[in-house]
C-alpha cells in the first residue's frame, strides 16, 4: 500500500506558496519568503515561452507566488502569482481580459461587447513603429490636435467646423479675397464664393 502521508509531505516540500522578498533582474532571480525564519535560495523565473517568442513581466517584490521546489529547492522556478488581500484580483468577468500596468495604464479587452479599451496615464504617450503602413477600417475619432510631417490626402469630401488654412492664409481669406476681385473686375460681376 503506497504511504500517502509520505507522498503529501514530498507534495507539500515540492509546491509552496511564499511572498516575493527580493528581485534580481539580471538573471532574472527571486528570493521567496515562506515563513518568517526561512526564504528560498535564488529562484529562477517560469516563462510562458522563451524562445523566438518570448515575454518579459518580472513579478514585484510583495507578490504572492506559487513555486515548484525539485530537489530542495536550488532548481526551484516560481511557477505563477496568486491573489492576496493586497493585490485582488482585477476584473470578475469570464469575458473578460485586461492587463492593469503599475503606473495605472489598463489593457482591457470585452469578448462580449467586442470592445477594445485602452487607457494611459496623464501625461503617457504612444508609439507606433510601422514602416509598411497602417490600415484602419472605420470611422476615427479624434479629440485633440492632427498634425503630419507629410502629405494628407482623402478620395472624398474634406469638412471643417471652422477654418482651413495653408501657408499664404485660410480658406475664408482666399474667399474674401475672391469675391473682392469678382466684384470690382468682372462685367458683370462673377459669382461670389460662399
Amino acid at each position: 500500500m503506497p504511504d500517502l502521508a509520505g507522498l503529501n509531505q514530498l507534495l507539500q516540500k515540492l509546491l509552496q506558496t511564499g511572498t516575493v522578498a527580493e528581485v534580481q533582474l539580471n538573471p532574472l532571480r527571486y528570493r521567496v519568503k515562506f515563513s518568517e525564519d526561512r526564504t528560498s535560495y535564488w529562484l529562477r523565473h517560469g516563462y510562458a515561452r522563451m524562445a523566438d517568442s518570448a515575454s518579459w513581466d518580472p513579478y514585484q517584490k510583495g507578490e504572492q507566488v506559487l513555486c515548484a521546489l525539485p530537489g530542495g529547492g536550488r532548481q526551484g522556478v516560481v511557477i505563477c502569482a496568486i491573489d492576496s488581500d493586497q493585490h485582488q484580483q482585477r476584473s470578475s468577468s469570464a469575458d473578460v481580459y485586461r492587463r492593469d500596468m503599475p503606473d495605472g495604464a489598463v489593457f482591457e479587452y470585452n469578448s462580449k461587447t467586442s470592445q477594445l479599451t485602452v487607457t494611459l496615464p496623464s501625461g503617457a504617450k504612444t508609439t507606433v513603429v510601422s514602416n509598411g503602413g497602417i490600415v484602419l477600417t472605420g470611422d476615427l475619432s479624434v479629440t485633440g490636435n492632427i498634425s503630419a510631417t507629410e502629405s494628407i490626402s482623402a478620395t472624398k469630401n474634406v469638412s471643417a467646423g471652422q477654418n482651413v488654412s495653408d501657408q499664404t492664409g485660410t480658406m475664408d481669406s482666399m474667399r474674401g479675397t475672391y469675391n473682392s476681385h469678382a466684384q470690382s473686375h468682372h462685367s458683370p460681376p462673377a459669382p461670389e464664393m460662399n
